[in-house]
């Protein structure tokens, strides 16, 4: 495969914003290097085409085919005229000889102003380093740490931990030695990084679970807790060797804080059940312990956060439903009234103001699966009250505090955002954007717009024409997932998926929203995202939602909830995470709709005709090695003129369900069908080996005709990759969700 590979540097050129710099600073259109866009770059452009200089600045390339030509004037002549607004340079309609070229890769984040090399996704944890006014924030599902710094609130750059896969990274720092620290609690490994050398030490192995640490900028330390042995250990900044253990204070080692006046470290027994509980003092120098302080707790709720208040020499011991002020000598100095429908996620202490600020999430209401919206409390150290009660967001877990500032910052990782908070009122929180997602793919108008969804980056929408390059964003609802088209490419489906609503647009001749419909569920709440099909025929759109074990028929043409078809036997509630779970096909002809049940192994068969009476298919007998390394996401294909149905690489007969015997020689899955050839994707090959893969099938046989390994760049760490076919423009398109990237290819014979 020939690969004309073209970063797009894609940061929006909107009106008034011109010049626009992309990520290492050059300026697309600045041939001339004089930092600006103008007549003065459009002539330079002209003289080069016609061979009269040579090239001046290369990088700034407007569409980055490796050279200087007419449509870089045309660019330039556009830009110095404000008329790009919200516009890209999309690559000409390539002639390719192979089977895929690759033309160009759009960075999403780009599109929306976001500079920053890498993308950071899932934002987890945060922590502030107030000696240097900056804040660190990681994803869980990007090996990066975004840098911001906290005089002007702008993403600085990013650092690199060299992780790979899906980790929660628990961010520790040690201003003192500019030490950050990662621990991963899903790979059970240590890493430390200097932010400003970028030098990085680890990974070092350490225990697994909720590991609550803390560090020791005398000794250079950081000291780690675990609830099997060894239940603390210390390891050395620097090296990040193991130095040395203690399991005196057994399962129960939990959260817990440097005293550097006393050389102490306070560490909260996390396991007791009992009334009557101990804090512990233990010398870091002799490894003993050499005090206990004993407080009471009013119920079984078990202990979880320790901190300490240097001044006052009081502790608070935060459990997830009470919140208690401790005096030196452990008797209870306040007991703060934390509200009985909501759940205690994290708590800080505020020095400067006196006050305790608690992060909790409401519990789960009227039919909710898990509880979402998020609260801050910030407390009265000394008296008790309540100081200010903020409402924002959606399952915040985590916070921190720059004292430097003194600025509280949530990463919120189910919205893309770091939401930042004023200590000194704690009125309002300001989002702040961070990271950015491609869940899926969706084409309307005979592909001359693709839809893109963003779930994870902030619940949005993105438009592309992809004729002219012109993009916009757009909202529908938290968390639009997933999104479908139907047949005729007229209208645009999404689901908001933890609004439990449904909105439709038409496309044509402009997006306009029709409705957005309430399917009839309760909201969701969960990961275990929902499948959506669409029945053109019958002007139907199926919902599935695992949490609920529920599929909610809901007519675009009524306009409201028709049915709801409820799944015997479906685990229910969050036993089960990730997407996948539930996913659909209709056979529009038959009036049939597929339910494949993928972690059971099972295919239901449901009769629209005969208000859903439905028959059990079990696939269990499939070789599902097969499908091991497929997307996991729509699986189900179906072919309606040879009214065929695929779960990943099997082929069923598409009016029963049952297995046919015939499966796909290449890839785990078929995303499109061009005249007589199944497009499929997948991976092949293993460990260092592995690749994603590309084949065009014979419809007839099942047999590749060709197969093509994807660059490296779509390598097959990617969370989630999503494809759609232009058979008009012979371009097929491949999103990659962690990446937030859509890549473009030129597709040659197999669509001549």
């Amino acid at each position: 495969m020939k690969r004309f590979r073209m970063v797009l540097a894609l940061t929006a050129i909107v009106a008034g914003i011109i010049p626009c710099a992309i990520a290492d600073t050059v300026i697309k259109g600045d041939m001339d290097d004089s930092n600006t866009v103008a007549l003065d770059d459009a002539i330079l452009t002209l003289r080069i085409s016609a061979d009269m200089v040579s090239p001046v600045n290369l990088d700034a390339d407007a569409n980055r085919d490796g050279k200087i030509s007419v449509a870089d004037t045309i660019y330039i002549l556009q830009s110095s005229a404000e008329l790009r607004s919200n516009a890209i340079v999309l690559p000409p309609p390539a002639a390719c000889e192979s089977f895929l070229c690759e033309d160009a890769v759009i960075r999403i984040p780009e599109l929306r102003g976001v500079t920053l090399s890498d993308n950071v996704l899932k934002l987890f944890s945060a922590a502030a380093d107030s000696t240097r006014n900056r804040v660190y924030v990681s994803g869980i599902l990007t090996p990066h740490i975004a840098i911001m710094d906290g005089e002007t609130e702008q993403w600085t750059g990013t650092t690199d931990t060299r992780m790979s896969g899906y980790s929660y990274k628990y961010l520790y720092m040690d201003a003192a030695a500019n030490y950050l620290y990662i621990v991963d609690t899903e790979h059970k490994e240590l890493r430390r990084v200097n932010p400003d050398t970028k030098e990085l030490a680890g990974p070092a192995a350490i225990n697994g679970g909720i590991t609550p640490a803390c560090t020791d900028s005398k000794r250079g330390y950081i000291y780690l807790a675990s609830g099997t042995s060894p239940h603390l250990s210390a390891y050395d900044g620097k090296t990040l060797a193991q130095v040395w253990t203690s399991d005196l204070m057994g399962i129960g080692t939990g959260d817990m804080i440097y005293d550097e006046e006393s050389d102490t470290l306070l560490v909260l027994d996390v396991a007791s059940q009992a009334t009557q509980r101990p804090i512990y003092r233990f010398s870091p120098e002799t490894r003993q312990i050499v005090g206990t302080i004993t407080y009471s707790v009013p119920n079984a709720d078990r202990s979880r956060w320790l901190l300490g208040d240097s001044e006052s020499g009081r502790f608070t011991v935060g459990t997830y439903r009470n919140i208690l002020i401790l005096n030196s000598d452990g008797s209870v100095y306040k007991t703060l009234p934390v509200p009985a429908d909501y759940e205690v996620q994290n708590i800080l202490y505020d020095q400067a103001h006196k006050r305790i600020a608690v992060l909790s999430v409401k519990k789960a209401a009227d039919g909710e699966t898990a509880g979402v919206g998020g609260r801050l409390t910030a407390y009265n150290a000394d008296t008790g009250e309540v100081a200010a009660t903020l409402d924002f967001g959606k399952k915040p877990h985590q916070l921190c505090l720059n004292s430097a500032t003194n600025k509280i910052y949530v990463p919120n990782g189910d919205a893309g955002t770091l939401w930042q908070i004023s200590a000194d009122t704690c009125s309002t929180a300001v989002p702040m954007r961070l990271g950015d997602s491609l869940e899926k793919i969706a084409a309307a108008d005979n592909g001359s717009v693709l839809y893109m969804n963003s779930r994870l980056g902030g619940s949005y929408l993105l438009s592309l024409n992809a004729d002219s390059g012109v993009f916009e964003t757009f909202e529908s609802g938290t968390w639009p997932v997933p999104i479908r088209t139907d047949a005729a490419g007229e209208h645009l489906f999404i689901l908001n998926a933890w609004d439990s609503t449904l909105s439709v647009y038409t496309v044509k001749p402009v997006r306009t929203l029709q409705a957005t419909i309430p399917v009839g569920l309760a909201k969701g709440t969960t990961d275990r995202l929902p499948d959506l099909a669409i029945d053109s025929t019958h002007r139907l759109a199926y919902a599935a939602y695992p949490e609920f074990g529920k599929i909610a028929v809901v007519s675009w043409e009524q306009m409201k909830n028709t049915n709801t078809i409820s799944l015997d036997g479906f685990p229910t509630g969050e036993a089960e995470q990730g997407p996948g779970n539930l996913q659909m096909a209709v056979n529009e002809a038959d009036n049939l709709l597929f339910v494949f049940r993928k972690n059971e192994r099972k295919l239901n068969v449901f009769n629209a005709a005969e208000n859903y009476v439905g028959s059990d298919i079990d696939l269990s007998a499939l070789d599902w090695k097969k499908a091991q390394n497929g997307q996991g996401t729509d699986t189900l294909f179906f072919d309606a003129a040879k009214k065929t149905l695929f779960a990943g690489p099997f082929e069923l007969n598409g009016a029963t369900g049952n297995p046919t015997g015939r499966t796909l020689d290449h890839g785990q899955q078929i995303f499109a069908l061009a005249g007589n050839t199944y497009w499929a994707s997948g991976v092949e090959g293993t460990g260092t080996d592995a690749k994603r893969i590309v084949a065009a099938i014979n419809r007839d046989t099942l047999v590749s005709e060709r197969v093509e390994n994807l660059p490296d760049s779509i390598d097959v760490s990617e969370t989630s990759v999503s494809y759609f076919l232009d058979q008009t423009r012979k371009r097929l398109y491949v999103g990659l969700m962690t990446k937030a990237e859509l890549h473009i290819f030129s597709a040659g014979q197999e669509l001549k």
